[in-house]
């Protein structure tokens, strides 16, 4: 299970990285809101980078959960104990994995929010509009550069009791 979320997380930093690159969406890089050349943040706003790197840095700390916990068994208890199974250290590391991977969706999200925004709210579905809608109560339009790390909590918070996907 740990190198399945692994996987899912994997293509949350790829899907992201489609989001957040210019080159590839069409949008500004980086989802920074289009200005002036003469304005005198131009060219100075770091928009999503921070935000990709993090999903990035998420993407890689959850795959290094993926090592068999089993392996690192030794002998215990006067060698009564050959090979101990780690299910409890196995399951520890699992659900640490699922939380990063919950606050890595939140800010894949927050970046796909952004790029609606930009791309035009208007051309979208009613059920990502809804999404939209939900996630913008808790983290409004990067417009200048601000942390985001307590907008990613809150969404992350939101996508663990929320029904909209189901």
């Amino acid at each position: 299970m740990r190198t399945a979320l692994a996987n899912i997380s994997d293509l949350s930093d790829k899907q992201a990285e489609v989001i957040i690159d210019g080159k590839f969406s069409g949008l500004p890089d980086n989802l920074t809101p289009r200005i002036k050349d003469t304005d005198p943040r131009s060219g100075l706003r770091l928009g999503f980078k921070a935000a990709q790197i993090t999903i990035s840095a998420i993407r890689g700390e959850v795959q290094s959960y993926c090592y068999p916990i089993s392996v690192t068994s030794a002998p215990t208890e006067a060698i009564n104990q050959d090979k101990v199974s780690m299910g409890t250290i196995s399951a520890r590391k699992f659900a640490e994995q699922i939380n990063l991977v919950y606050l890595q969706f939140a800010t894949h999200l927050l970046a796909a929010m952004q790029a609606v925004d930009l791309a035009g709210y208007d051309d979208f579905s009613p059920f990502t509009k809804e999404v939209h809608d939900q996630v913008r109560k808790m983290s409004k339009f990067v417009k200048d550069d601000r942390p985001l790390d307590e907008d990613a909590t809150k969404v992350a918070e939101w996508l663990k009791v929320t029904e909209i996907f189901g």
